[in-house]
């Protein structure tokens, strides 16, 4: 299961993070989740929720924002996001475009209860 992979590594990140800065709990996490994973967020924090049970996590909000896919143009060098759903690229319309990796899985803010 690649989501409970994921949320395994992120829980490890997040509970290493609470024990630095002593804490008594994680109260929230904020993630993005890039769109070549093929993880929809729901899946990812039903599997958050088998991950942290029993640690400091357990009672923590995950919010996950999924991120557009990126592109690059290699006629005129611009990088954007298809938010649009049109890969032509927006600054010279363009269809000479790649797609960039994206992050899998990106810790953005975690809030703790000290």
């Amino acid at each position: 299961m690649h989501e409970f992979s994921l949320c395994q590594n992120l829980l490890n990140q997040v509970l290493e993070t609470a024990q630095k800065h002593h804490a008594s709990a994680v109260k929230r996490i904020d993630a993005c989740l890039g769109p070549q994973t093929g993880i929809q967020a729901e899946q990812l924090c039903a599997a958050f929720v088998t991950a942290s049970a029993g640690t400091a996590a357990a009672q923590a909000e995950l919010r996950i924002e999924a991120l557009a896919p990126l592109m690059h143009c290699q006629g005129c060098g611009k990088e954007y996001s298809v938010e649009s759903g049109s890969l032509n690229c927006p600054a010279c319309s363009s269809t000479n475009t790649v797609p960039l990796p994206a992050a899998t899985l990106l810790i953005t803010n975690v809030e703790l209860v000290l």
